[in-house]
């Protein structure tokens, strides 16, 4: 068993404590990262998002990516991603402009609706 010293830091003041550090053995940093855009974490949350077709190699192709081909025709393609909250991978989604539709989950798909609204005003549209 690898140990861990622990430590306690309170006001600039540094105590080694003589006891092991804890660890849940479940959680794998890398299983982590695969579902993490941009290091912003949170929730895990499943996201369904349509793309143009034209958008297929790069989405399908992205290093590390945890998602699944939904369905497919000439026109589009629908993806599902699984990742750590939804603020990182809401910066990749937008940078497909209206090349994509976020479909599930709703609440996403509104902040998205959000965002474009104030993209709107910044720019006087």
């Amino acid at each position: 068993m690898e140990y861990i010293k622990a430590f306690l830091i309170q006001s600039a003041k540094i105590n080694i404590l003589e006891e092991d550090g804890k660890r849940d053995r479940k959680f794998n940093v890398y299983e982590y990262l695969k579902k993490t855009w941009y290091m912003y974490g949170g929730d895990e949350t499943r996201v369904k998002v349509k793309f143009d077709k034209r958008c297929y190699k790069v989405v399908t192709e992205k290093s590390l990516l945890e998602g699944s081909l939904i369905e497919e025709n000439e026109d589009y393609f629908v993806y599902e991603f699984v990742c750590n909250g939804t603020y990182g991978i809401k910066f990749w989604i937008m940078g497909f402009g209206a090349d994509t539709e976020v479909i599930e989950p709703v609440e996403f798909r509104e902040e998205i609706i959000d965002s474009i609204r104030k993209m709107n005003k910044v720019y006087s549209i």
